[in-house]
């Protein structure tokens, strides 16, 4: 707590690890078990399916000191800003903590006060959790609109192939905002994003085609 209060970069980068060990009641070394959770993991195993879900329990204790301490950042503009979305992006890539430390409401609340790298960080986050919570996932997208700060924008236009990837026909209805927004930098990276789609959906990038025209942002789309 006392690292978190200094709100520096060495605790942003160094101390994270600690938030893993202490929800998980284990010395500071420790690193959780994984298993491929898919056929496009070359390792994945089905019959190892749940060999180490045992190992990947969070302790009551350590998941109640956890949420204090992200209380904790939430409560200073400082931590706010350098801590703690850079570590909801961290705690991004252990699912099985998501809904014990409550991270779609904290990544929500986070969006509201914060602008560029942070928002970078939430909006990364939350596309990471779209293959284990994929209806919250779509929650967090969908409170982002054309009223948003530009840098939301931004960040969302900007993760749209790994979303695309996960959720295709709500990632095209998102897309399909993106491309007309008032703000220009939002539009160009919407574009481009279609450099991605036209790879597996030609379909969707002619219906999209000449909207992309119609705003004259063809010449950020390098298949034209």
């Amino acid at each position: 707590m006392g690292m978190c209060y200094e709100s520096s970069t060495v605790c942003r980068d160094f101390c994270f690890n600690f938030i893993i060990s202490i929800s998980m009641a284990q010395p500071p070394n420790f690193r959780p078990k994984t298993n491929p959770s898919g056929p496009h993991h070359i390792a994945w195993d089905p019959s190892k399916e749940n060999t180490n879900l045992e190992h990947n329990i969070p302790h009551p204790s350590g998941i109640l000191a956890v949420n204090i301490i992200l209380d904790y950042l939430s409560s200073s503009d400082a931590t706010l800003k350098n801590i703690l979305p850079f570590w909801i992006h961290s705690l991004s890539t252990f699912p099985y903590l998501t809904n014990h430390l409550d991270l779609f409401s904290r990544i929500k609340t986070c969006l509201n006060q914060l602008k560029g790298e942070q928002v970078d960080s939430l909006i990364q986050a939350t596309t990471q959790l779209m293959p284990d919570y994929l209806n919250q996932s779509r929650d967090i997208f969908m409170s982002i609109d054309s009223s948003t700060n530009s840098s939301t924008k931004r960040s969302l236009a900007s993760v749209i192939p790994k979303m695309y990837s996960y959720d295709p026909e709500f990632t095209l209805s998102i897309l399909d905002w993106l491309l007309i927004d008032s703000d220009q930098n939002t539009c160009v990276l919407a574009t481009g994003s279609l450099g991605f789609i036209i790879r597996s959906n030609r379909n969707a990038y002619y219906l999209r085609a000449p909207i992309v025209i119609q705003h004259g942002n063809q010449k950020h789309f390098k298949y034209w």
